[in-house]
């Protein structure tokens, strides 16, 4: 059995019971170890909206039905539904079709139409009209079904497609990466020792009368975070093909606030057309864009990044740069962090100084149901934060700390609406996932205090980032040049929260360890009052220029622990097995309620 079987396995029962979203938490719950990370490559980040990037590629013949050969478990198909009139999907494996309807209903996405089987007798009961048919092939659905099993599967697929294909018929094969351990980006790879090569590829399609087309290399993982270059791709047909230079990096760092990486494996699909080449729906979007007066942009790169976006840098024939957004999927988390990130640059470019080093909102708009916002593109090199630099960086950053306060914030009363803004949320979101009835007695008694501390006062509240780090700012040689990616951002919020948050992340963040160093320094650090000599001269110089009342600083840890496990790790929370659960929340808890026992 595949890893992703395994998978299937483990949570076909949670989700038929309680649906996608629930089932997957329920699942979680039940884990007493992190299988986010498990060895051998598996991630459940193969069946998340981000997979839906390779729409970009497809031809833009969104009238006539989209045929998928699924190994996503409906990622894939239902961020396609957005843009194409009807989505009908074979789930590759076994039993996996009923999560994908599952998963489908769930999401709204009511023309996505899930067979059992992919077989003639399905095709004409839905009257299929197919233009476009996408296969996916993962290394795993090779270790599931063999070599020569996913090679019969592909010709057996794309007969049947084939007596019900359009005259403009295009098949598109994905070979994603990231789908288990891929030491090579070759298509011989992928299915045998001797391999399934593009030769084979273009064989299957000769019999349907589908033609070579070009085939495109994703390299770095575009479905995981990463910055691919794209030099020349314009709104026609007859332009470079998708991307043109593979990575675009600069030696010494890269001009936009993404961490990225590089590998010697890639992506890739190939495209087999009948008839003349058409254009894609990046192509049709960059029309779009031109004809809605945003110049005759050409794409250079293309970042896909979290929580599930697209990340495309545009580029005018003047040289002039800017950055389109797009979320994927048909998630609301992801659509409601893009419009917060432009409704945050719109609020702030009145904001004084502050403005300098915030992105321009240009545009934002929808074309064929995904979502789009255009902001102007900041330049910038990289830093990284150590125990040598620390003090030169942070007095970098410091004006724009400042600012947030003196020129973003607001003189506010806080009366109930602020406070649930300030902490309520917060509170409310832990009571609702709160695994046993002293984790609510404290969750009720934290709220108490914060109530009594805050409620009917009188206070400047600083605009909020959110996400205040390093990998979210761009320097040049002397000072901070921009602050970008402001998604999680609020437009008020207690003093303290970004000076922390970017203390944590520059000192204490690990990757991939699910937030245990973040944990470690609020629990060492600030809900215990032995802050450090480096973080105690930073609370002190913020304090003493912004005269902030001492009160803020002795809950200013609170403060950032709600922050930091609802709003940052928010989506992982329902999630936890018991061991996170105890980790990230009962444990602050318990130091939380000594700390509030002490502050009375």
């Amino acid at each position: 059995m595949s890893q992703a079987q395994e998978f299937i396995a483990a949570i076909y029962p949670h989700i038929m019971r309680h649906g996608w979203r629930e089932g997957l938490r329920h699942h979680y719950r039940t884990l007493q170890r992190d299988t986010a990370y498990a060895p051998g490559g598996f991630t459940p980040a193969w069946f998340t909206p981000r997979q839906g990037v390779w729409k970009l590629l497809l031809p833009g013949d969104f009238a006539t039905d989209l045929f998928i050969a699924d190994a996503s478990l409906g990622a894939i198909p239902i961020d396609l539904s957005k843009s194409y009139s009807r989505v009908i999907v074979y789930s590759w494996y076994e039993r996996s079709a009923d999560l994908v309807r599952k998963r489908a209903q769930e999401a709204g996405a009511s023309n996505v139409h899930v067979c059992d089987r992919a077989d003639a007798g399905e095709l004409a009961r839905l009257g299929c009209c197919i233009g476009i048919s996408l296969m996916v092939v993962t290394r795993d659905l090779v270790s599931a079904l063999g070599g020569q099993g996913v090679e019969n599967g592909l010709a057996r697929i794309l007969d049947c497609v084939s007596g019900f294909s359009t005259g403009t018929w295009t098949n598109v094969f994905v070979f994603p990466n990231r789908h288990g351990k891929i030491f090579s980006g070759c298509f011989p790879h992928y299915c045998s020792r001797a391999g399934m090569t593009a030769a084979d590829l273009k064989k299957t399609g000769a019999p349907h009368g589908l033609e070579y087309a070009g085939t495109h290399r994703l390299r770095g993982y575009p479905e995981n975070m990463v910055e691919v270059g794209m030099k020349g791709f314009r709104a026609w047909p007859g332009s470079d093909r998708f991307p043109a230079e593979g990575l675009n990096l600069r030696p010494g760092g890269i001009t936009r606030a993404l961490r990225s990486r590089v590998f010697f494996s890639q992506s890739q699909a190939l495209v087999l057309q009948r008839g003349e080449k058409r254009p894609t729906w990046l192509h049709g979007f960059l029309s779009h864009l031109q004809a809605h007066g945003c110049g005759r942009p050409a794409v250079r790169r293309c970042l896909a990044g979290k929580p599930n976006t697209v990340l495309l840098e545009l580029v005018q024939e003047t040289g002039r740069s800017a950055v389109c957004r797009m979320p994927l999927g048909k998630g609301e988390i992801t659509d409601d962090r893009a419009e917060n990130n432009y409704t945050a640059l719109q609020r702030l470019e009145s904001c004084g100084e502050l403005s300098r080093l915030v992105p321009r909102p240009v545009c934002r708009g929808t074309y064929q149901g995904q979502k789009y916002y255009v902001e102007t593109f900041l330049d910038g090199e990289k830093r990284m934060l150590v125990s040598e630099n620390h003090a030169r960086v942070f007095e970098m950053v410091r004006p724009a700390l400042l600012w947030l306060h003196l020129d973003a914030g607001r003189d506010m009363h806080i009366d109930g609406q602020v406070f649930r803004s300030l902490a309520g949320e917060g509170i409310s979101m832990l009571k609702r996932y709160a695994r046993d009835r002293e984790d609510v007695r404290r969750i009720q008694e934290l709220d108490r205090m914060l109530k009594d501390i805050l409620l009917d006062t009188q206070d400047r509240l600083p605009q909020i980032h959110g996400d205040f780090k390093l990998e979210n700012m761009l320097f040049g040689s002397h000072r901070l040049e921009g602050i970008v990616d402001w998604d999680l951002s609020s437009a008020f919020g207690p003093p303290y929260l970004d000076l922390l948050y970017f203390y944590a992340y520059s000192f204490h963040h690990s990757p991939f360890s699910n937030g245990r160093g973040i944990m470690d320094f609020v629990l060492k650090r600030l809900l215990r009052p032995d802050p450090g000599p480096v973080l105690q001269n930073w609370l002190e110089d913020y304090s003493s220029s912004l005269g902030i009342s001492p009160m803020w600083e002795e809950i200013s840890g609170i403060l950032f622990w709600l922050h930091y496990v609802t709003r940052i790790m928010g989506t992982a929370l329902p999630a936890y097995d018991s061991k996170a659960y105890r980790e990230n929340v009962r444990v602050p808890l318990a130091v939380i309620s000594e700390k509030m026992r002490r502050f009375a």
